[in-house]
């Protein structure tokens, strides 16, 4: 790696939570604020991923899985405000499953639980490919609170998971409609217009 990214390698940290019972929005806090304790402070959070976490608060018997959603949704945007050491802001992402098949675009009914998951974000972001032999992946914004929608199409390489834009690149769907545009083009046949008949070439004729 250049030097510029090993010195950015060096300021990340990497920790496995899925042993803390419960793991919920609370002890991921805890395991933060120990962190700055040891002199480690982020700038940005990311949680891999919300499967794992499980509400603070007590949900009743029979309650649905994106209402257990909604309910961790609510407690990580409350956690997204939390001040490390009571002084220091953080940015915080939350990885999620999509639902269904890959694809190259969806909407919040291509996420897991969307009903209950969408609701408290400010920002959330899409991130798919249309098939697993496919090398573009379409990042892509679902919900933007404060800025713009935004897509971009990136050349993968998923070795040394490194990613580059490629704004000229078409999606499958989209390269074969304008395929089949450009062969109806070629195929059509223009008729020559037959003129129409007045009344009386009509009764000369008969």
């Amino acid at each position: 790696f250049p030097v510029t990214i090993r010195g950015k390698l060096k300021k990340l940290r990497i920790s496995d939570v899925r042993g803390l019972a419960p793991l919920n929005a609370r002890a991921v806090r805890d395991v933060i604020e120990r962190y700055a304790d040891e002199g480690f402070v982020p700038d940005v959070v990311m949680f891999d991923q919300m499967d794992y976490l499980k509400p603070v608060k007590n949900m009743a018997k029979g309650t649905g899985k994106w209402q257990e959603y909604e309910a961790v949704s609510f407690e990580i945007d409350l956690l997204s405000q939390h001040r490390i050491g009571g002084i220091h802001e953080f940015g915080l992402w939350v990885v999620h499953q999509a639902a269904g098949e890959m694809q190259w675009t969806y909407g919040y009914e291509g996420i897991a639980g969307f009903k209950g998951i969408v609701k408290p974000f400010d920002i959330a972001i899409g991130i798919d490919r249309e098939s697993r032999e496919e090398k573009h992946i379409n990042l892509f914004s679902m919900k933007m609170r404060h800025s713009e929608h935004f897509k971009a199409p990136m050349l993968a390489s998923f070795e040394y998971m490194t990613f580059e834009d490629d704004a000229t690149y078409k999606p499958r769907a989209e390269r074969e409609k304008e395929a089949r545009k450009a062969n109806s083009a070629k195929g059509k046949i223009t008729k020559k217009s037959t003129p129409v008949k007045s009344a009386e070439e009509v009764e000369a004729e008969v």
